[in-house]
């Protein structure tokens, strides 16, 4: 379907359609690269998440359905709190899934999104542009909270997300190689324990939430 240029349902839906050498040719070049274990996300260079297409690339890791529930879960207390603009930060933003799918979500919200790679924060730009979010995104590059602190948000969030990178530095070669191979270690990698991420965040978040903020 994707190399037809056609909706998932159409390959079923038209098996009498004809495809052309060209395209065949292009087909089983995308089935080669497969079979080497890229994920199909970075072949076809996009993820499908919350509804959204959200471009990815080498540079992040790929959105994963799971995370969908941090969303659903922040939209809640989100909502919840009655915010009338509710402000949120995404920090270890990746493609800016989770940041850009709650702004999506909530049309009066305004997200800042951070990432230690900028890399990820550019492809975050970029994602932003794609679903019209320029206006209410920022964007920032470093490491966890410190560049929402330097920014001046000491106190500010509703809401911060993060999905970090928590597996054990030891249990990295034993991944399949489609995620060892191909994704970025950076996001990946939590260190001997894989909580040393997660235990600096829940360290460092509450100095940028507002009080009873999540």
């Amino acid at each position: 379907a994707f190399v037809l240029g056609e909706p998932p349902e159409f390959v079923h839906l038209h098996p009498e359609a004809c495809v052309s050498e060209n395209l065949f040719a292009l087909y089983t070049t995308l089935l080669d690269r497969r079979a080497s274990g890229e994920p199909i996300a970075y072949i076809r260079g996009f993820q499908e998440f919350m509804g959204h297409n959200f471009l990815v690339d080498r540079r992040v890791l790929v959105p994963r359905p799971e995370t969908e529930h941090v969303v659903d879960t922040a939209v809640r207390l989100l909502t919840e709190t009655s915010e009338a603009s509710p402000f949120v930060g995404d920090i270890c933003c990746g493609s800016g899934a989770i940041g850009l799918s709650i702004a999506k979500a909530l049309p009066s919200s305004r997200v800042v999104l951070s990432d230690v790679s900028r890399g990820a924060v550019g492809l975050a730009r970029e994602n932003a542009k794609r679903l019209g979010l320029s206006g209410r995104a920022a964007f920032l590059v470093g490491d966890l909270v410190t560049p929402l602190l330097k920014a001046g948000f000491a106190g500010k969030f509703d809401v911060v997300t993060a999905n970090p990178p928590y597996i054990p530095t030891g249990e990295i070669e034993t991944l399949s190689p489609t995620v060892r191979e191909y994704e970025p270690r950076l996001a990946l990698d939590g260190g001997e324990s894989g909580l040393e991420v997660i235990r600096r965040i829940s360290t460092e978040v509450p100095a940028v939430l507002k009080p009873g903020g999540h």
